[in-house]
């Protein structure tokens, strides 16, 4: 599912002065679900930190990959053939937010553990306004992925930034059969940069998912995962895997799944989920937390 071709460059970069004959205290490691798209096709990225330290190494929890803008650590940026450089800017635009010390928003990563997270990219957040409503537009052709990030300040580790490793895609020319469900997803531009009501989007998706093209998996997997319980999230899932066994947006709806199981008290359910979990992402941040492996700090102060 996940067979990518990737360029490594591996790149360390700090505020502060390091000697070039120093590892890295941490490295970002970046992989897609598919790497040759239809234009614009949406895909699932996993970002995975690994510690190569000897020491445990200090990671944001819930900001974590959120892909966001300030107050955000992770940063992610695709260059296009041409070699302009669009930045990911989130999908709800950003507020700042300042976390006081005692607040338990971070967690530690044992020596040589890796902590993942992952989300569905839609390129609407990365083009420039003048693609955001005409995705048909955007050129065709092989495009780069990297990411940065700060790791929070830490015992002998100060305003450290780290680099992945750089990921290719491409973008096959447009199908002028796709046409019609490309002008669909053009209409999904303010649900993913200004939050448009679920109502509005909530048709749109399935006529992007009942169209039959390359973009249906990735409306499917947001249509059916739009709900509020476990048990018609489950029915969801049921319709999707019949749609797409092996999808590479299994992990979406098995987070969420979980998610309502631990809200609704189905115990019944989480330790099966977590375990299923595990066994399609190893390095999964949440399931491993669950199971102790990586453990949050008391506090951010216990830890400087």
């Amino acid at each position: 599912m996940r067979n990518i071709r990737v360029v490594v460059i591996l790149a360390f970069l700090s505020f502060t002065t390091i000697s070039a004959a120093d590892a890295p205290p941490a490295s970002i490691h970046l992989e897609l679900g598919k790497d040759i798209l239809a234009l614009a096709d949406p895909t699932y990225l996993t970002a995975t930190i690994t510690n190569n330290m000897n020491q445990d190494l200090l990671l944001d929890n819930f900001i974590l990959f959120r892909l966001e803008q300030e107050p955000f650590r992770f940063s992610l940026f695709l260059i296009t053939p041409n070699g302009q450089e669009w930045a990911y800017v989130g999908t709800r635009g950003s507020v700042f937010i300042s976390y006081a010390p005692t607040v338990r928003h971070h967690l530690l990563v044992p020596p040589g553990q890796s902590a993942s997270k992952g989300k569905i990219l839609w390129w609407t957040t990365f083009a420039p306004r003048k693609y955001q409503s005409a995705l048909e537009k955007l050129p065709s052709g092989t495009y780069k992925l990297f990411a940065t990030y700060e790791l929070p300040d830490q015992e002998n580790l100060h305003k450290v930034v780290i680099y992945s490793d750089t990921v290719q895609l491409v973008f096959l020319p447009l199908n002028k059969m796709h046409l019609p469900a490309l002008i669909e997803m053009d209409s999904l531009r303010r649900y993913f940069t200004g939050g448009d009501a679920s109502w509005r989007v909530l048709p749109r998706l399935q006529r992007i998912g009942d169209s039959k093209t390359p973009y249906s998996e990735a409306a499917h997997a947001l249509f059916y995962g739009w709900t509020n319980s476990f048990d018609s999230l489950t029915r969801g899932k049921a319709h999707f895997d019949e749609l797409y066994p092996q999808s590479q947006f299994q992990l979406k709806f098995l987070k969420r799944q979980f998610l309502y199981a631990k809200k609704e008290g189905k115990a019944n359910e989480l330790d099966s989920l977590n375990r299923l979990l595990l066994e399609i992402e190893p390095t999964n941040t949440d399931a491993l937390l669950r199971k102790g492996v990586i453990k949050h700090p008391a506090t951010l102060e216990n830890v400087k």
